[in-house]
């Protein structure tokens, strides 16, 4: 019988208990590659075409709301040979020039990776105080990103915007 010994474990064993800094550094190299892998992937996800459309179609939303609640005329434009649509409200969408004010907190500028068709010439959509548009339909706008994936935003004469 062994004296001092009552823990009912082999006194080798007890010594072994834990990992060794080899053990850790094995799996914190697994741990940080597989994350390094799902980092990249989670990048490809991304697709700037897509959000340009739905950011722009929530700009043109955010209008024809604003356009129903004030009662006022509320014109999203881009000038020509610029990225960045701008958000204007008048008494009416006849108004002149001096009459518009911008609103500046929703001006939307697409992302620098995101190009437009049509992106030379000048592009407007008026919502009247009814909420739909002043005139025709706007014309369409397609959004490409670098992958050339592609979403076309529509915005139609009773103020709809759908994206495909």
């Amino acid at each position: 019988m062994e004296v001092g010994h009552t823990s009912g474990t082999i006194p080798e064993l007890e010594s072994r208990r834990g990992y060794t800094l080899l053990e850790l550094l094995v799996v914190m190299s697994v741990v940080g590659i597989l994350t390094g892998i799902a980092a990249i992937n989670v990048a490809n996800l991304r697709q700037p075409a897509d959000e340009a459309a739905r950011s722009l179609g929530s700009t043109l939303g955010f209008s024809r709301a604003r356009a129903i609640a004030t009662t006022s005329a509320v014109r999203v434009q881009r000038a020509a040979g610029t990225q960045t649509y701008r958000v204007s409200s008048a008494p009416s969408c006849a108004a002149a020039s001096a009459a518009w004010t911008e609103l500046t907190a929703q001006a939307y500028t697409l992302p620098a990776d995101v190009t437009t068709s049509g992106a030379a010439a000048a592009w407007s959509a008026c919502f009247s105080s009814r909420g739909v548009l002043d005139g025709a339909a706007a014309p369409a706008v397609t959004f490409t990103d670098r992958r050339a994936r592609t979403r076309s935003l529509q915005v139609y004469a009773g103020g709809a915007v759908v994206i495909q």
